[in-house]
């Protein structure tokens, strides 16, 4: 070989070693860096293999605390006797699961805010269990809501688990691939490593496709899972909507209970009678406001205290009966009972009705008491037979009155015919006097008994009440006499009240008389009046009147006194103490009846020698400007007839008609007369001349004074009226006065008759 070849063959074997050198540090730096990258993928892959173990091991744990919640809330749940306490729960292991998932969750924050949320979750359920304990469904129902987040946050933290697992499962073998691949890079270099690499490889690619299967098998196990799950979880949504429908009608009956409950109450509460519930020991449970005022407690006063602790004096026969109604559980009704006020001394009058209270299974656990206050009823019952009895016997002295003023009427026009006659001095005229005057007195009794029967012809008017009273102090100072000391105080200004003058005339004159009758030794008689205000208190002691403003006029002597019998009856018509020749018996019912047809009332309060003091109430509106007083009318001329003035006299009664043909033709009149309605009717169409004016009676058997006038007007329309009656009215004791006649109430005497009988024919006539 010459030395070009070997010095060219040198330099190939210099620069195949050089070469071979350079591969080989390239080798060498290859092989350097890939056991570095190796080493490094190794690290890795074990540092990604722990946090797939750390996943497992997490995921494991978490599974157990959540069969454990599982088992714990089935075994609340299914409890028999209503929620257990915490106690008996199986908490160990739930809470241990949750300490090793918070203490394995430390570093990542995700896991570890899902672990607080699975807590949280977990602590409102064991709260809820705690405070939950009665067992009725909207308990468990509420125990089971509180349990579905407990629920939730497992699922949610298990699915994130197995995700999370599955991804460090997938980075590992994407590592052990990277480590694959890095070591085919020198393969072309070392077969063997190629050879092995190509092992290791299929190895790893064999592990890989079974890793593969095993992730799939782990896919459909984890999908299986989640449907079961989503099963679950529509099996729950199922359970809590009828849980929440059962809940719903639960909470719809209990506020329909509530309401009817309420409803109830209230009705208790605002019934207008009494009524109460007792336990078997007669202990109050339950009253409403009636009984409360009935027995003067508050109703709260009565609840858990025995009826005998607040009523010491209860009727024993009243406590047998309820007891007897406890016993047998028949109820009791209409039991009467008669109770005094012990502030007001009133006598309640009470009707009781007891019956059992019974539970839904029929056991009797009370009593139940309705009161009905039966004073005011009572009360009115009297007031109506007190009615009665005035009516009927108004009746009797309206018929006796009529008659008698006929009688009066006769007597006392022919004592003024008499002494018309008789000189001053001429014999007998004394007595005469005497007879007119007892005819008077009788006539006054008359008016009494009119004004009993109500059939006087009365004109309410508005009237001052104190100007009257002033009028009359005077004429009250003569009866009263020298004995007794009359004193009259008035407030100023008394209001108006709705009376006639004369009636309330009457009614102080009445009570004047009678209480200077009360002191036959003298003494003091006051009148006193004054505004006062009636409220509900005051005309519930008052019946017969309503609350408003009344003025108050009471009559007071320092006499002997009423006892309570006579109180009870001072009111009745014919009933008085006072001897036979000095009492009617009709002054207070007169009294009584005046001031009740004015819508007043009469009180009256006395004690045995400590006089009395009779209070009349008499509704009236406040003074405003003058005040109204009573004008007597002037007697104008004597009543004598003016020329060819003629009068038909109609009357059935013969004395008195014919007294009254006697004395008006004694004044100049003409004088046609007729003993009835039909025959005064024929007498008038007889008459050819002029008629100026019928006097007639009311009353009248047959035809009476009006239907009479009424027919003669229709042949004579402008005849003029002049209507008489000893009852003052027609048969409803309805004044017959009109526009166009006019009224005279018997007896009169022949004067006021002339009198008016002038006027009626100085009145234009009627069309």
């Amino acid at each position: 070989m010459s030395t070009p070849d070997r010095q060219r063959r040198r330099a190939a074997e210099r620069g195949g070693i050089a070469g071979l050198r350079r591969y080989s540090r390239l080798f060498a730096l290859a092989l350097g860096a890939l056991g570095v990258a190796e080493l490094a993928l190794f690290a890795g892959q074990r540092a990604v293999q722990r946090w797939q173990d750390h996943s497992r091991d997490v995921g494991t744990i978490a599974r157990d605390a959540f069969a454990a919640a599982l088992d714990r809330n089935g075994t609340a749940l299914a409890h028999p006797a209503g929620l257990p306490p915490l106690a008996e729960l199986d908490s160990a292991r739930l809470d241990s699961a949750l300490d090793s998932l918070a203490l394995l969750t430390a570093d990542n924050r995700p896991q570890r805010a899902r672990v607080r949320d699975i807590a949280a979750a977990v602590a409102a359920w064991n709260a809820g269990i705690a405070e939950s304990r009665s067992g009725t469904p909207g308990d468990r129902e509420r125990v089971a809501d509180l349990f579905m987040p407990v629920r939730t946050r497992f699922a949610q933290f298990l699915t994130a688990e197995d995700v999370l697992y599955e991804q460090r499962r997938f980075n590992n073998l994407l590592l052990g691939l990277a480590a694959l691949a890095a070591m085919l890079v020198p393969g072309g270099l070392l077969a063997g490593i190629v050879v092995a690499g190509g092992r290791r490889f299929a190895a790893q690619a064999d592990q890989l496709a079974e890793q593969q299967d095993q992730l799939e098998d782990q896919a459909a196990e984890l999908e299986h899972q989640v449907q079961e799950l989503e099963a679950a979880n529509a099996s729950l949504t199922e359970v809590a909507d009828a849980e929440r429908r059962a809940r719903e009608q639960a909470e719809t009956e209990m506020r329909e209970r509530r309401r009817s409950a309420a409803m109830l109450e209230a009705a208790m509460t605002s019934a207008p009678i009494g009524m109460s519930i007792v336990d078997r020991d007669l202990r109050y449970v339950q009253v409403n406001d009636t009984i409360a005022r009935i027995t003067g407690l508050p109703p709260a006063a009565h609840v858990g205290r025995g009826m005998r602790d607040l009523n010491p004096d209860l009727d024993p026969a009243v406590e047998a009966e309820m007891r007897r109604v406890l016993a047998t559980d028949e109820p009791s009704t209409n039991y009467e009972l008669a109770r005094r006020e012990g502030a007001t001394g009133r006598t309640l009058h009470l009707l009781l009705n007891f019956y059992p209270v019974r539970t839904s299974a029929g056991e009797t656990i009370g009593l139940g008491i309705a009161v009905v206050d039966t004073t005011e009823q009572r009360e009115l019952l009297q007031q109506f037979h007190h009615a009665q009895k005035l009516e009927a016997v108004g009746r009797l002295a309206a018929g006796i009155a009529h008659d008698f003023n006929n009688l009066l009427t006769v007597i006392r026009s022919y004592c003024d015919l008499a002494l018309l006659e008789m000189a001053g001095d001429a014999p007998g005229r004394a007595e005469i006097q005497e007879i007119r005057s007892a005819g008077e007195r009788a006539a006054a009794l008359s008016r009494q008994m009119l004004s009993f029967s109500r059939k006087q012809a009365v004109i309410p008017r508005p009237l001052a009440v104190g100007e009257a009273l002033r009028d009359m102090e005077s004429m009250l100072q003569r009866v009263t006499g020298r004995g007794v000391h009359l004193e009259m105080r008035l407030d100023s200004p008394l209001g108006i009240a709705h009376i006639d003058p004369t009636q309330l005339e009457q009614v102080v004159m009445n009570l004047v008389i009678n209480a200077v009758d009360a002191m036959p030794r003298g003494g003091r008689v006051e009148i006193e009046a004054g505004n006062t205000l009636v409220d509900e208190n005051d005309a519930r002691r008052l019946p017969g009147i309503s609350p408003g403003a009344y003025v108050v006029v009471a009559v007071r002597d320092t006499g002997t006194g009423i006892d309570e019998e006579t109180l009870s009856r001072i009111f009745d018509p014919f009933f008085t103490t006072k001897p036979k020749d000095k009492g009617t018996g009709l002054g207070l019912s007169t009294v009584y009846g005046i001031v009740h047809d004015a819508g007043g009332a009469v009180r009256v309060e006395s004690r045995v020698g400590e006089g009395s003091t009779f209070c009349v109430y008499l509704p009236a509106e406040p003074a405003e400007g003058a005040s109204l007083r009573r004008v007597p009318l002037a007697r104008g001329d004597s009543g004598m007839a003016r020329a060819g003035e003629t009068v038909l006299v109609v009357e059935d009664e013969d004395a008195l008609r014919a007294m009254l043909v006697r004395a008006l033709r004694a004044r100049g009149f003409t004088v046609l007369e007729g003993a009835h309605g039909g025959e005064a009717l024929r007498v008038a169409l007889e008459h050819q001349g002029r008629i100026d004016a019928v006097l007639s009676d009311v009353h009248m058997p047959g035809m009476d004074g009006r239907t009479l006038v009424d027919r003669l007007r229709v042949e004579r329309p402008g005849l003029r009226v002049l209507f008489m009656s000893g009852s003052s009215g027609n048969e409803r004791g309805e004044p017959v006065a009109t526009a166009h006649s006019a009224f005279i109430p018997k007896p009169f005497a022949i004067d006021d008759l002339a009198i008016a009988l002038r006027r009626v024919l100085d009145t234009p006539g009627p069309g």
